[in-house]
């Protein structure tokens, strides 16, 4: 059997959950951060990602719903501003309608 990340893929439970459990800390924080809308989401939930001790924990996390999405895509979801980016890409279209962005390489 061949295996991705055999490390990661064959650890111990305990060892397995540990990781899931820095990663869902992580995650968390990082989103409450740098995302608007769980920041927003968060604070009214009242939910405190530097609380989280288990994973049995990831119930208190608020549910991101469609009306989420409609209300806030494409940038109030963004983690890193358009201008931050390290990239040559630009934003040149939202279709509200048909709720799609696209992104294209500056031309030289």
């Amino acid at each position: 059997m061949s295996f991705f990340q055999k490390d990661i893929e064959t650890m111990p439970r305990a060892e397995l959950e540990k990781l899931q459990l820095e990663k869902l800390k992580h995650i968390t924080k990082y989103c409450y951060d740098n995302v608007p809308l769980y920041k927003r989401k968060f604070d009214e939930a009242g939910f405190d990602c530097t609380k989280i001790k288990a994973l049995s924990d990831i119930q208190y996390i608020p549910y991101t719903t469609k009306s989420d999405f409609r209300d806030n895509y494409p940038f109030g979801m963004f983690a890193t501003p358009l201008k931050k980016r390290n990239t040559s890409a630009r934003f040149v279209g939202y279709n509200r309608q048909a709720h799609r962005c696209r992104l294209h390489k500056e031309r030289p």
